[in-house]
């Protein structure tokens, strides 16, 4: 059902309504995804959020052909890819963060500051420690109130702080969540058995998982227990997180633990390697 909106679920009598009329079901599996993080300082007519196709483009267009001032509020991953890759073109780019370098929540203090450097080498301006206040109109059109006190003008504000589910759907089933919708991390059953979910909308064990790589496994899983057929259930590992890059390509495999030291294996101008052991054993890898 194209153009379609879920609007209502009544998980006592399983019926979803929606823009097209409601529907029964015997089982439902939600999918929504997530959304851009949307915050009151960040008003939607004056920052973009890039998450759809329509939304890029549209961005693309406002940009042009002509160099612009751009500033890009979230330095995690979609935020220094687009940082890197407007400076490239030739726009004069500024990102802000509110760590002390960017990818803060990944990387290891070494790697993430070789990465802020190579960034600013790359002609990024890079804005630490701060978040931001409010942006508002101004003349040279927004203007960024930063936490600091201090002010930056730009054409082109892009949020790329982070995505959030709604949960309003699952709220109204009163299933469980926990920044997502919780499911058992073999069967991806919700709180309420007729109910299955997967993808960027779910929480497993407390956590999110944003990531494509795990939903064909998610979807088989679920797939074989609507069935009926027998399945070894879903088994959830971390995908290799990367970056895509021009100036630092990295990835970052297994678990890493954000209180655990990290240990250098390598280090030279063209290549860093870091692990993380546990008990002797390799939990966490990054190589850039």
């Amino acid at each position: 059902m194209a153009e379609t909106v879920a609007v209502g679920l009544d998980a006592s009598r399983r019926s979803l309504r929606t823009t097209r009329g409601t529907l029964r079901y015997k089982s439902l599996v939600l999918a929504q995804g997530a959304r851009p993080i949307s915050l009151p300082s960040l008003p939607a007519n004056m920052v973009w959020r890039i998450n759809t196709l329509d939304a890029w483009l549209g961005l693309r267009a406002q940009i042009g052909s002509q160099s612009r001032r751009i500033v890009i509020i979230g330095a995690g991953l979609v935020g220094c890819e687009l940082a890197e890759d407007a400076a490239t073109a030739g726009h004069d780019v500024t990102l802000i963060t509110q760590g002390p370098y960017p990818l803060e929540t990944l990387l290891p203090s070494q790697a993430g500051m070789v990465l802020q450097q190579r960034l600013r080498q790359c002609g990024v301006t890079i804005i630490t420690n701060t978040t931001v206040d409010i942006v508002k109109p101004s003349p040279a059109g927004k203007t960024i109130i930063l936490s600091s006190g201090n002010k930056c003008d730009a054409e082109i504000v892009i949020s790329t702080i982070g995505l959030e589910t709604n949960l309003r759907l699952a709220h109204m089933a009163n299933l469980k969540t926990k920044q997502g919708i919780i499911v058992d991390e073999a069967t991806l059953r919700t709180s309420n058995p007729s109910i299955y979910a997967l993808g960027d909308c779910i929480s497993l064990n407390g956590q999110t998982c944003r990531y494509i790589a795990p939903i064909a496994a998610q979807a088989d899983a679920i797939a074989h227990s609507l069935l009926g057929l027998p399945h070894a259930g879903y088994q959830h590992t971390s995908p290799p997180i990367r970056l895509k890059s021009r100036i630092m390509p990295l990835e970052l495999r297994g678990t890493p633990d954000p209180r655990a030291e990290w240990d250098v294996v390598e280090a030279t101008p063209f290549r860093l390697l870091m692990q993380q052991k546990q008990g002797g054993i390799i939990t966490a890898t990054l190589k850039a």
